[in-house]
């Protein structure tokens, strides 16, 4: 049975939620942290690559509702990688200022 990419990325960001409570109730071992290793590189992998995947089925669509309108695609990957530059920015912001 086959899952959309919406329930990929979902599914793959939240799974590193149970493992990094196990770090936290858990004793620190060398097979905990393997696990937790593997989980949040699943999770990494799901909130990079994936959105990258889905980005062409955004301009489609968007082709598809106006057909009229041609050479969008730049903008779509433009805005794509500002506002994940601006929110990798934003979060490196916060815990440097909650690190200090």
């Amino acid at each position: 049975m086959r899952f959309g990419k919406k329930t990929a990325v979902y599914v793959g960001i939240s799974s590193a939620i149970p493992f990094l409570i196990m770090v936290v109730v858990l004793e620190s071992n060398l097979i905990v942290t393997y696990v937790v290793a593997i989980a949040a590189g699943i999770s990494v992998a799901a909130a990079f690559l994936l959105p990258w995947s889905m980005l062409p089925d955004v301009i489609d669509d968007f082709n598809l509702q106006h057909p009229d309108s041609r050479g969008h695609e730049a903008i779509f990957f433009s805005f794509y990688v500002f506002f994940t530059k601006f929110a990798s920015g934003v979060s490196l912001g916060i815990s440097t200022l909650s690190l200090e």
